[in-house]
């Protein structure tokens, strides 16, 4: 039957669907980050450049979910290593 889908077939909004991240609980600048994580603000950069540090930004600022680095620091990130 031409016109019914299949029910194989999945809604077009499931195939654009990104994984969610959970919400922040403390969001951190890159001073507050550097200071946390006794390392160069230079160094937090290279990290969010490099993809190991996921970041939110809004506008012009940046903001890094506590959670998110103590994860990094621990290795237990889901990010890419270097």
């Amino acid at each position: 039957m031409s016109g019914t889908p299949s029910s194989r077939s999945r809604p077009k909004a499931d195939l654009f669907r990104k994984p969610v991240r959970s919400c922040p609980q403390e969001l951190l600048t890159l001073r507050e980050a550097a200071a946390y994580a006794v390392v160069s603000v230079s160094s937090l950069r290279r990290w969010i450049k490099g993809g190991l540090l996921p970041v939110y930004r809004a506008g012009r600022q940046i903001r890094i979910d506590r959670a998110d680095l103590v994860a990094l620091l621990r290795g237990t990130g889901s990010a890419r290593r270097l």
